[in-house]
């Protein structure tokens, strides 16, 4: 997939919340469950999409010589 830069921000978002003790790891409602990522999978991703994400914009440089004879 090609993240984007607002894909990076919604993960922060998420990382925030869950620091800030605004979000919970799993939660169970009438037998249903649901698990959400984990902090250190959150991070992980983030680290993933900020790679990609540069990889793709990063500037390339190509350097030339010349010699004058």
């Amino acid at each position: 997939m090609a993240w984007t830069a607002d894909d990076i921000t919604a993960v922060e978002t998420a990382i925030l919340a869950r620091i800030a003790g605004g979000a919970v790891d799993s939660y169970s409602v009438q037998g249903r469950n649901l698990k959400y990522m984990s902090l250190a999978d959150l991070r992980e991703l983030r680290a993933e999409m900020k790679r990609e994400v540069n990889a793709t914009t990063a500037k390339r440089v190509t350097k030339a010589s010349f010699r004058y004879s």
